[in-house]
């Protein structure tokens, strides 16, 4: 009796199994506490709240890494975009060339260079060093005082050659042609001597432009060759040009 007891009881348990297994509750329940998902991104369900040991929270973890990772990379790039537009590489400094520099400037010239470019070129060889904006305005105040200083001398020199006549006498023949020609370097020793002035040594650009016959106003190209008088036109600067007199005589 015992066994077949027994016998009933599994019977039982074995019917009452198969009842669970058919229930759709019973199976989901099963399905939920036993089924494992792949190891596969592609293959996560949408409901990931079952502890599987996979895909336990992970949409909430990826969303809120890939949220931390964006945010993280466009800070390091905002950061490094305004590094480079602040950095030291882009800042110029002002400096005075103490030399020619072929494409950058000639001696005297205050100019902006790159960091870079004065300590690996230009201060090593020195041509040139830094200068600061008062030091620039004291030199330029400086200038302008000394230019217009050369401008009042070069007018007093241009009124001091108006209506000059210099006189040169030099040996000549019987119909009154040179032994020897009169150039612009025996004219502007006259001047120089009939009106001392300092100009005649410190201003270069002081020379002889033009000589003309005084009768005919026929341009001499060369040196004076003959006895007679002539028109010289100096040329003091560039705006100022004084013309003199010049009369060729012949020596005793």
């Amino acid at each position: 009796m015992m066994t077949t007891m027994s016998f009933s009881f599994k019977k039982f348990t074995f019917i009452i199994s198969l009842l669970l297994l058919q229930s759709p509750v019973a199976f989901s329940l099963y399905n939920k506490a036993s089924f494992i998902h792949p190891a596969s991104p592609k293959s996560h369900s949408s409901v990931d709240s079952v502890a599987t040991g996979y895909g336990l929270f992970d949409n909430i973890r990826n969303k809120s890494a890939n949220k931390v990772r964006r945010k993280d990379s466009t800070n390091l790039f905002s950061k490094k975009k305004k590094k480079v537009a602040g950095s030291a590489g882009s800042t110029k400094i002002q400096v005075k060339l103490l030399k020619d520099i072929a494409g950058t400037g000639q001696t005297g010239s205050v100019i902006m260079v790159t960091p870079a470019f004065f300590n690996n070129k230009l201060r090593p060889t020195r041509s040139a060093r830094m200068v600061s904006d008062e030091e620039v305005a004291a030199e330029r105040s400086q200038s302008a005082a000394a230019e217009q200083s050369v401008l009042v001398a070069e007018r007093e020199l241009q009124d001091a050659l108006a209506d000059t006549m210099v006189v040169i006498k030099r040996k000549a023949g019987p119909e009154g042609h040179l032994f020897g020609g009169i150039g612009p370097k025996i004219i502007m020793n006259a001047l120089s001597e009939k009106h001392p002035n300092e100009l005649w040594k410190k201003n270069k650009k002081i020379k002889v432009q033009e000589l003309s016959d005084a009768v005919n106003e026929k341009i001499i190209k060369g040196d004076i060759k003959e006895i007679g008088n002539f028109i010289a036109k100096i040329k003091i600067s560039d705006d100022i040009v004084s013309k003199v007199g010049i009369s060729i005589e012949k020596e005793a």
